[in-house]
């Protein structure tokens, strides 16, 4: 989907999250159990988001806005 893009620097453990035209939108991160392990309502097209607290493994960002929700699968090394 071209309406987001989701990148991990792993020198820094950022997770950055780019929308190309929403300005809110929500952000839930969970691990691969379902458990929602970070929350976070934004205003902005973009944010970047501190992964170093996190386990390395593989979650799901969950994306919602008004338009639209998205699930991706994000991998933490």
């Amino acid at each position: 989907m071209g309406e987001v893009q989701i990148s991990i620097d792993p020198t820094n453990a950022k997770l950055n999250v780019k929308l190309k035209h929403v300005a809110r939108y929500l952000i839930n991160i969970s691990d691969i159990n379902g458990k929602v392990l970070y929350t976070r309502g934004i205003t902005g097209p973009t944010d970047q988001i501190d992964l170093s607290s996190f386990q390395n493994g593989v979650y799901l960002i969950i994306i919602e806005t008004d338009d639209f929700v998205t699930t991706r699968k994000i991998i933490k090394q």
